[in-house]
């Protein structure tokens, strides 16, 4: 809950382009996608936007995770 207010602050808003999202994680467009595509990552709505809670969801989820492991 706390990560999805922080990012709605940092962003000014409850949705993320691409653009955002790969600057937030500091990976590429075609990483996003790879990893939308292996179902690791949030999927993009039908217009290419995130949601802000979709992205706070991933990043607490694989912050919990312990090295080396695989997030699920």
């Amino acid at each position: 809950m706390n990560t999805t207010f922080l990012l709605m602050a940092q962003f000014n808003s409850v949705t993320l382009t691409m653009g955002q999202v790969c600057a937030l994680l500091d990976k590429r467009p075609q990483t996003i996608r790879n990893r939308m595509a292996l179902g690791t990552f949030p999927r993009a709505t039908d217009d290419g936007i995130w949601r802000v809670q979709d992205i706070a969801d991933y990043l607490d989820r694989t912050a919990s995770v312990p090295m080396g492991a695989k997030a699920a």
